[in-house]
Formats: structure tokens, sequence, C-alpha cells
């Protein structure tokens, strides 16, 4: 075999690999881009983002003279799933002097099936804490 025809087959050859190489690098970019577009996009969408409820707090209202007359404070609730106290009598002795409620009204309100009763509204932070 000459070494014309050599060097024409390793060509021949390199090349073939070449669109080979170059065959599947297509084929991928066309699955990734066309037919698994929408996937990956949801998916890298589901990936970087988070959604989260921001609270914007009032600002205070003001007189003329910029005397606060009102602002915002946070206040919670306290709420009891009477289903799962255990020991009505001993929670109402440790709670009642914490939220300034009368222990035997207190007791009362933890004894039953009922799975939300209110105990307390407006409770500062402080004291819920």
């Amino acid at each position: 075999m000459s070494h014309h025809k050599l060097v024409e087959k390793r060509i021949s050859y390199l090349v073939a690999i070449s669109l080979v190489i170059l065959l599947a690098f297509a084929v991928r970019l066309v699955d990734i881009q066309g037919v698994r577009a929408a996937g990956l996009a949801n998916k890298a969408e589901n990936e970087l983002t988070k959604e989260s409820v921001i609270m914007a707090p009032r600002g205070a209202i003001t007189d003329i003279n910029g005397t606060e007359f009102a602002r915002s404070v946070s206040a919670y609730r306290i709420l009891v799933d009477q289903a799962i106290v255990d020991h009505p009598k001993e929670l109402s002795e440790l709670a009642a002097p914490i939220l300034d409620l009368d222990q035997d009204w207190l007791e009362a309100q933890l004894i039953g099936e009922r799975r939300y009763v209110v105990i307390s509204q407006a409770v500062k932070p402080e004291v819920w804490r």
C-alpha cells in the first residue's frame, strides 16, 4: 500500500470519527433544546426559586407634630387542642399566671374533645415566648 493511500485511509477514519462525535453532540443538543426543554426549564425553576411571604409592617400613625397615635405591634392568639391535653389541672396552674387568666376558667377550657379552643387573643410576643 502506498504512502498516499495510507494517508487517505487515516484521514477518512479521522473524518468518520469526527462526524460520529459531531453527530453525538447534535443528538444531545436536540434532546436538551427540543425534546426535554420544558421539563428541564421547570426543574431548574423549581431548584432556583423559593416562594416566601414577606410581611410589610405598617408605619406609625402620627399627628402633624410627629407624635405617635398608633403603631404596628405583633400579637399572638393562644389555642388549645383539648383532645391532646393530658393534665389540664397542672397545665392551668402553670399557664394561668403567665397569661393572666383565672385558673379555674382555664382548666375548664382545657377539658373536652374540641380540637380548636381559643384561650387568649392579642398576647404580646414577650408573654407568648
